[in-house]
């Protein structure tokens, strides 16, 4: 008697066939190890692309793991240390514009800060009438204000565009990071193009922004 079995074990087929009380020819036994190689064969093949799915799955997996390490790191080295975060995105090159605008915002916050302290300095001494401190400026107590005003708000300014470039930075960081898992596609395509439109007053030129999926 012949019986065919076959089982899983963990990811793999076992199959296999037993003879039991049956003497068989050696032309039906050849025919059976030929027909048992080939279902060996067949759930070899689907036990490799079993694995290979998984393989992909499993380094699908750590890349997006690896990705998510990146983000973390490079948005908190961009909180901790301006310009840290785009080192470890390797975009150096933003480091000198990322300096640059904050060394003229704090130049600016400091001349508007000290223009404010001296015109507000000759202002108390304009209007508190004492002997003892000068107004050392032409200007009256009208023309002070205004000058106190003007710095105060320079610096104020100043001093909230410092705060908006630090988010700036940490929120750069973490877009660049997102980015170097961002997988480019040929199929889309985006550019600036002439355009001829038309309006009332006739055809006129135009530049338009014109963003192709191509199929």
């Amino acid at each position: 008697m012949i019986v065919i079995f076959f089982e899983k074990v963990g990811r793999n087929f076992v199959a296999g066939f037993t003879v039991s009380n049956y003497v068989i020819s050696k032309v039906v036994a050849k025919q059976l190890m030929t027909l048992s190689f080939v279902f060996f064969f067949h759930l070899s093949a689907f036990s490799q692309v079993e694995n290979s799915g998984n393989s992909s799955d499993d380094e699908k997996d750590r890349n997006y793991e690896q990705e998510q390490k990146l983000i973390k790191k490079s948005t908190l080295y961009s909180a901790i240390f301006p310009g840290l975060g785009q080192v470890k995105n390797k975009k150096v090159w933003k480091i000198p514009v990322i300096y640059g605008i904050a060394s003229g915002l704090i130049f600016s916050a400091g001349n508007s800060n000290t223009n404010y302290q001296f015109f507000r300095k000759n202002f108390l001494a304009e209007v508190d009438n004492s002997l003892t401190t000068t107004n050392v400026t032409n200007l009256n107590s009208a023309q002070l204000e205004r000058r106190i005003s003007f710095f105060r708000r320079n610096r104020d300014l100043s001093y909230i565009l410092i705060g908006l470039l630090y988010f700036a930075n940490i929120i750069d960081a973490h877009v660049d990071a997102h980015f170097k898992g961002f997988e480019v596609n040929n199929n889309l395509s985006l550019g600036i193009k002439p355009s001829f439109e038309r309006g009332l007053a006739g055809e006129y030129k135009a530049v338009a922004l014109v963003l192709k999926f191509n199929r």
